[in-house]
This record gives C-alpha cells, structure tokens and sequence, in this order.
C-alpha cells in the first residue's frame, strides 16, 4: 500500500490545528487526559509524532503498536521512520533537539511550523508516496477517500475533559 507523504502531514496539520487536540509529554491521551495507544479510537489529543502514526493508520498504514511488535521481532517496518527523521531534521533546523523535542519543549505552535515547514518543502518537490517499509516513490494522483476518514475522525474527537 502506498499513501503520500504530504496527504499525511496535511491531516496532521488538520488534526493539531485545534488545540484541544494536541498533547505533550506521550503519544496520545484520552478523554480523561490518561495516556493511550495513538491509534486507539479513545484518542482525543495527540503529540506530533502521535498523530503522525494516528493518521497514517487511518489511511492503512501500521499502527503505532503494530510498528512496536514489528521492531521487536526484527521486521523493521516502520513506514512513519523516513517521515519522522525528516521532521527532525526540520526541527533542528529551527533550534530543537528533534521533532519530540519541538514538540515537548516548544508547544503546538512549533510543532505546526515544523509541519507547515515540511509541507510546503514537499509541495515544492512534488511530493512522494511511501508504503508499509518506508520505500518512497515518485508521486501518483492522490486520492479522497483516505482524507476523509481521518477528517472524520478528527471531527468526532472529543475535548480532554477538564482536570
């Protein structure tokens, strides 16, 4: 399977562009504002990183525990890996450690301009397409459907409740 890279960030920016949807400190939360999988469907606010893997599994990627077995049994199969060290790369570019660590010590705000930074980095290039082993290929026409079930995802998350 084979989704592009950019679509994925765009739901990214999509899901984190609210901030009651967005997290620090682990990969996902729940209502409860209790730490959970990113792609378990109790999820409501996720970390950068988190809604990378959530998004993706919305569009038939492997979900982040799914990747976690597979480096356990030495598969290596995390699709999100040449994603993730892109974002780094951006990351430091801006004065960070990492992507995780915009996230966790520069806030939403940093998080969205690493982002928007890559976004607009492969817009300019075309974009690509990377499938389950984190091969890249040259871009196809994109399609609808996989947008759409993580806009409506997004959509039906709901607030962390208040602590």
């Amino acid at each position: 399977m084979q989704i592009q890279t950019i679509d994925v960030l765009r739901d990214v920016r999509e899901a984190l562009s609210d901030s009651t949807r967005w997290t620090a400190g682990g990969y996902a939360r729940d209502s409860a504002g209790q730490e959970t999988d990113p792609c378990d469907e109790l999820a409501v606010s996720w970390c950068g990183q988190g809604a990378i893997y959530a998004c993706g599994s919305a569009r038939g990627m492997s979900t982040l525990r799914q990747v976690m077995c597979d480096d356990e049994s030495g598969s290596g199969s995390d699709w999100a890996r040449p994603l993730l060290d892109s974002l780094d790369v951006i990351a430091v570019r801006f004065g960070f450690d990492g992507f995780i660590d915009a996230n966790d010590s520069g806030g939403r705000a940093e998080v969205l301009r690493v982002i928007d930074s890559a976004i607009a980095e492969l817009e300019a290039r075309g974009g690509h397409h990377t499938n389950q082993s984190g091969w890249r290929s040259r871009p196809a026409p994109p399609t609808a459907e996989g947008r759409h079930r993580v806009v409506a995802r997004v959509q039906t998350a709901r607030a962390p409740a208040a602590r």
